[in-house]
């Protein structure tokens, strides 16, 4: 694994571009576990797809006319054509379903590192790697996060082929966090910065724009409501039964 070229790339980082990156991407933080929720199904959709795919079928499912309705769901990712329907209809309704009924299990929990935060919920959550869940805790908590999301980008950059050396992703990261840490970066951002210079771009907006709406949020709290509502007839119906 060689670290020349990454530790050049952060180095030489404008720390103005820095900043700027940062100041947006702290207005977009979410504020709630819907917004938080809504970074789990950016994730999904953007597993195997480019940008513009994932953007589109982002924006079509977070419409969340589907939340009573796994069909649907499921109709929906197979007409936006973004591939891996099975995958992304089963790993968006469960996390849909976990956040629902649990949205506690998404939290960090006292003492825990931010690398065991994200390892606990690779095995807790269904059908995203550990690259997506590195990049939802990026996208939730752009200050903070030390875990990064290394896609074929980054293993390049370490002169690593992803698809031989995914036993070296907790190497990179390592890198990666302590050599922007060291110059007083959020590793998310320094690496959306590099990102984004690959694509030619100067800021993030061409695909986390979508990001900046809470779009279906009152389907999310009417289906909460029924949940709630639910829980308390079952609950109900079992204190008359004994």
């Amino acid at each position: 694994m060689n670290t020349e070229k990454a530790t050049e790339v952060i180095q030489n980082i404008d720390i103005n571009k820095v900043n700027e990156y940062l100041g947006y991407w702290r207005k977009i933080q979410p504020k709630n576990d819907f917004q938080y929720f809504s970074r789990f199904v950016f994730a999904i959709c953007s597993i195997q797809a480019g940008w513009e795919q994932n953007r589109y079928a982002y924006e079509r499912v977070m419409r969340l006319d589907w939340l009573m309705d796994k069909q649907r769901l499921q109709d929906i990712y197979e007409n936006c054509g973004v591939g891996l329907v099975h995958l992304r209809t089963k790993a968006t309704w469960e996390i849909a379903n976990k956040f629902m009924t649990n949205p506690s299990q998404f939290h960090r929990k006292t003492g825990e590192t931010w690398a065991d935060f994200r390892n606990r919920m690779v095995k807790d959550v269904w059908g995203i790697g550990m690259a997506k869940i590195s990049f939802v805790l990026e996208m939730a908590f752009p200050d903070d996060a030390d875990v990064t999301c290394i896609d074929r980008h980054g293993f390049r950059l370490y002169d690593l082929d992803s698809s031989k050396n995914t036993n070296k992703y907790q190497l990179i990261e390592q890198h990666w966090v302590t050599t922007c840490r060291g110059r007083g970066l959020s590793p998310a951002i320094a690496r959306h910065i590099y990102w984004d210079s690959i694509q030619k771009k100067e800021d993030t907006r061409y695909w986390s724009e979508c990001l900046e709406r809470n779009r279906g949020q009152w389907r999310w709290l009417l289906a909460k409501l029924e949940v709630f509502a639910n829980k308390v007839f079952m609950g109900g119906m079992k204190l008359c039964l004994t």
